[in-house]
């Protein structure tokens, strides 16, 4: 089986480019997700967050969230 993870914490990124978070947050790092476990993040501050799969970044496996501030 094939292991995946989510980051958005630069200092572990090979490259810091793939990962970046509004001023005001905090880094999240889900560890190692075995298959069929679930993890989630509460995105409570506005601004771009992009992450990364550790295993995988090399490969492309990136995404951005985007988080509009509320009206």
């Amino acid at each position: 089986l094939i292991t995946h993870n989510v980051s958005d914490d630069k200092s572990v990124a090979a490259d810091p480019a793939d990962a970046s978070i509004p001023a005001a947050a905090t880094a999240f790092n889900s560890g190692d997700l075995p298959a069929g476990q679930v993890y989630s993040v509460t995105f409570t501050v506005p601004g771009t967050y992009k992450y990364f799969c550790i295993h995988h970044e090399g490969h492309g496996m990136l995404g951005t969230v985007i988080v509009d501030p509320a009206p």
